[in-house]
């Protein structure tokens, strides 16, 4: 796992880095990853909508049903143009340690925990921010797509559920952002065991909410902060110059 050193498992080989469009196996024949993660019942909206805080000032949520947009599953179409972030970086935090900081990755987007003392338990939260364009009224439809980047192991290990969430960002990744009020919109499996995946989600909605203004996206493991185990759990997924995040955005006739 990159920027992550110590993990006691069995490295067989790392899989070569993602190349192409979004078409093959990572990304099923009805075009969403797996497990039909868009319907986890703990997606935000409803009465989820109370668990956290929204940022000032932005209309996050639809002002006639009043819930927050859910990204859900999609297809990686082909896009009249891609945005590609302004930002992407990871916040690390050791709570035993008392330390938060920047993780020593450069740019690289991770969504994992690890431990292997009584005293390291370290999380670590992924974060990519795009300014978008103007005009949303011409957006028909924008799809967020995220690439894993990890190696692959052969000891079993279970399925990583990670968090998708979004915020107001400001076109910085700094340990601020570890615990800035985000909502919730999607949850999403990796599995090391298996190959690399695709997944992409349905933002359309977001962009034409955040018209203008600066769109960041936070992705975490759903048990983080509870997780208290040794070992390691989670996935990379690119970084700034690297199979970037990115929203492929189809305009309309």
């Amino acid at each position: 796992m990159a920027g992550v050193a110590g993990v006691a498992v069995a490295v067989l080989f790392f899989l070569p880095a993602y190349a192409g469009t979004f078409s093959g196996s990572p990304i099923s024949g009805d075009g969403v990853g797996p497990d039909e993660a868009g319907e986890d019942p703990d997606i935000l909206g409803g009465d989820d909508v109370g668990d956290v805080v929204p940022v000032p000032s932005i209309p996050v949520a639809d002002p006639t049903t009043g819930l927050t947009p859910r990204c859900k599953v999609s297809s990686a179409p082909d896009a009249d143009f891609v945005l590609l972030p302004t930002a992407t970086g990871t916040v690390r935090s050791l709570p035993e340690m008392r330390i938060l900081e920047r993780a020593p990755v450069a740019d690289d987007v991770q969504s994992t925990y690890f431990r292997t003392t009584l005293g390291n338990r370290e999380f670590r939260r992924g974060f990519f921010e795009f300014d978008l364009p103007a005009e949303p009224a011409r957006i028909s439809s924008a799809v967020l797509v995220l690439t894993e980047t990890r190696g692959w192991v052969s000891n079993p290990m279970p399925p990583d559920l990670h968090e998708l969430s979004f915020y107001a960002a400001d076109g910085a990744v700094t340990t601020e952002d570890y615990d800035r009020p985000t909502l919730r919109c999607a949850s999403f499996e990796t599995d090391v065991n298996e190959p690399t995946a695709v997944f992409a989600f349905d933002v359309t909605a977001l962009l034409r909410r955040f018209d203008r203004q600066g769109l960041g996206f936070r992705v975490k493991l759903a048990g983080d902060p509870q997780l208290d185990f040794m070992g390691f759990a989670g996935s990379d997924f690119g970084t700034l110059h690297n199979l970037a995040p990115q929203i492929r955005v189809v305009l309309k006739p």
